[in-house]
């Protein structure tokens, strides 16, 4: 959810930008970048808890007191765990759609510098 409310922040700029100009580019382009973060950090959430059992089995061989060996074997149950992710879809039709915005701001950076460099009035 936090991954789509910084989208709709970066659309945002993007539309203020767009309307009258005064956001700069750089600021849409870093609004996108922070919310493909945001959005890679929200990807996942716990889903739950898988447990297995296993036994491991450790026998020991001593000398008893009439010299003969005695062996004994015991049995300890090994529980291990892991937690099971699921993937959040919104969160990761916010980060494609975020890679997907940075890009098309970075072509309509070079695009706008490249008929600026045309047109006489930057250098790089």
């Amino acid at each position: 959810m936090v991954s789509l409310i910084v989208f709709g922040l970066a659309i945002a700029l993007l539309i203020a930008h767009l309307l009258d100009g005064r956001v700069p580019r750089g600021y849409v382009l870093a609004a996108f970048i922070l919310s493909a973060i945001v959005a890679a950090g929200d990807m996942r959430e716990p889903a739950g808890q898988v447990c297995a059992t296993t036994t491991t089995t450790v026998t020991t061989t001593t000398t008893g007191s009439l010299g003969v060996p005695v062996t004994t074997t015991q049995t300890y149950p090994v529980e291990t765990c892991a937690v099971q992710y699921t993937l959040r879809i919104e969160a990761l039709v916010a980060l494609v759609a975020s890679v997907a915005f940075a890009m098309l701001v970075l072509v309509f950076e070079v695009l706008s510098r490249l008929a600026a460099a045309a047109a006489g009035g930057w250098t790089p």
